[in-house]
């Protein structure tokens, strides 16, 4: 299963990386380099499932993969298949990120349902590791081992940017010029 850090400067996590990034290991992160696998990942094999570990910064970096390739490099996007959210941050305590549903990227052809969105509220690092075996030991598919073909997905991906170019610089250039219609409507307002 992929797993990605929603940022590693924003963490201890990410003190301890610097650490080891020093020390010769391969721990560094890259944000850009994790937004472009997780959009990758998310395309190859959409729909999804998310797991969130933690509110806030998790989820907004799960929403921001599938709008990568949908919104920014404008490959379609089928939707998610819903979420596992751990947290201690709901509406029950007063959380804030827990105030709203993750809204994850659906697109056009998948609503979320409150049957596709399951939370577990408690402490994630005791929670996580026995749902998570639960379910490992529910499964009955062969793993895919998507972090060995990650090389290969990524690449996939990248070649996808490439084929959707035209479409891409077609519309910057129309919202460029509905930014200059805006910009001009309100100078002559003034």
């Amino acid at each position: 299963m992929p797993v990605f850090l929603d940022s590693g400067s924003n963490h201890s996590l990410g003190m301890d990386l610097s650490l080891l990034a020093l020390e010769g290991l391969n721990a560094d992160t890259s944000p850009t380099r994790d937004i472009l696998e997780s959009a990758a990942l998310s395309i190859h094999t959409q729909p999804q499932l998310n797991i969130f570990l933690g509110e806030g910064g998790p989820r907004n970096f799960t929403q921001t993969t599938a709008p990568t390739a949908s919104e920014i490099f404008d490959i379609p996007f089928q939707g998610s298949a819903g979420c596992i959210k751990f947290t201690t941050a709901d509406e029950r305590t007063g959380g804030i990120s827990g105030q709203v549903k993750p809204k994850l990227f659906l697109g056009e052809n998948t609503s979320i349902q409150d049957q596709k969105e399951i939370e577990v509220w408690g402490e994630y690092t005791l929670t996580a590791p026995d749902v998570i075996a639960f379910v490992a030991g529910k499964v009955s598919r062969k793993p895919r081992r998507l972090m060995n073909e990650l090389d290969d997905v990524l690449h996939e991906f990248l070649g996808k940017v490439k084929q959707h170019e035209t479409e891409r610089i077609a519309k910057q250039r129309e919202l460029k010029e509905q930014i200059r219609s805006v910009i001009t409507l309100r100078k002559r307002r003034e």
